[in-house]
C-alpha cells in the first residue's frame, strides 16, 4: 500500500532497485507534499502499518530534512537514515562521481553537471 501514486521518476530507481535485490523494502514516492494533511496521515497510516524499524530517505534537500524531522516527532523509535542520491545511484538512474572527482572533493561540481537546474541553487543555499 502506497500512500500517493509512484511518479515516473519515483518508479523507476524503485524498478531498477528491486531487480537487483530480491526484496528491498516499501517504497514510498518523494511527491508527497508536507503541507498536505491528508497525504501525510497516509504516510503515518503506511509507517505504522509497515512498522519498520528503519526508514532511509532519499528526497533531496531540504524536503529529506523536513521528512526526517516530521518522521521522528511521529515515530522517535524509528531509526532515520538520511541517504541522498545513493538509491538513484544504486539504480543506475544516475553515474557515480568518479574517483578522481571524489578524491579532489568536488563531487558537487560532477552532480551539478547532470542536474544543474536542481542542484546548482541548492549548493549555493543550502551548501549540501
Amino acid at each position: 500500500m502506497t500512500p500517493v501514486k509512484k511518479s515516473a521518476i519515483g518508479q523507476r530507481p524503485a524498478n531498477m532497485y528491486e531487480k537487483k535485490f530480491i526484496h528491498p523494502a516499501h517504497w514510498i514516492t518523494s511527491e508527497i507534499n508536507t503541507q498536505d494533511p491528508l497525504q501525510m496521515q497516509q504516510l503515518f497510516n503506511t509507517i505504522q502499518t509497515v512498522n519498520p524499524t528503519i526508514i532511509f530517505l532519499s528526497l533531496g534537500c531540504p524536503k529529506q530534512y523536513q521528512m526526517n524531522h516530521i518522521i521522528q516527532h511521529q515515530f522517535p523509535n524509528i531509526i532515520l537514515v538520511g541517504v541522498g542520491s545513493a538509491f538513484d545511484i544504486i539504480s543506475g538512474r544516475f553515474p557515480a562521481i568518479p574517483p578522481v572527482m571524489r578524491t579532489l572533493g568536488i563531487g558537487w561540481l560532477f552532480r551539478s553537471s547532470l542536474e544543474p537546474i536542481r542542484l546548482i541553487p541548492r549548493y549555493v543555499i543550502y551548501n549540501t
